[in-house]
């Protein structure tokens, strides 16, 4: 086997551009006509990173709330209904350890306002 006279590179360089043999529709002629970037271009400009960025800034608001999701499902209580009533007694009960935790407080909050599971 002998050896070219002429390197790889040089044989693609001296190819003819590809046509193609059906006209493509979808392309614009100035696509077409455009030649590639040099290797030092960068692609990641600051047009194409801020485009991006508000794109992913549109999907992150567009995300459903899980807990939306869940309770549009029918897991959670229905709506209208009191919370504290899922709440079993023994937890409504004033602590004799936790003297700082006012049951009172977070029935007033959330509740009917008093603590009538008291004893």
């Amino acid at each position: 086997m002998s050896k070219s006279p002429i390197t790889v590179q040089q044989w693609i360089e001296s190819l003819p551009p590809p046509h193609p043999t059906v006209p493509n529709i979808y392309t614009s002629p100035l696509r077409s006509t455009r030649k590639f970037l040099p290797r030092e271009i960068s692609l990641q400009s600051d047009d194409a990173s801020s485009h991006c960025s508000s794109v992913e800034s549109v999907l992150e608001l567009r995300k459903p709330d899980p807990e939306a999701v869940l309770l549009g499902l029918g897991f959670g209580p229905p709506r209208g209904s009191n919370l504290v009533s899922r709440i079993p007694s023994r937890f409504l009960q004033p602590s004799k350890v936790l003297t700082q935790i006012n049951i009172d407080k977070f029935l007033e909050q959330y509740g009917d306002g008093k603590c009538s599971n008291q004893q």
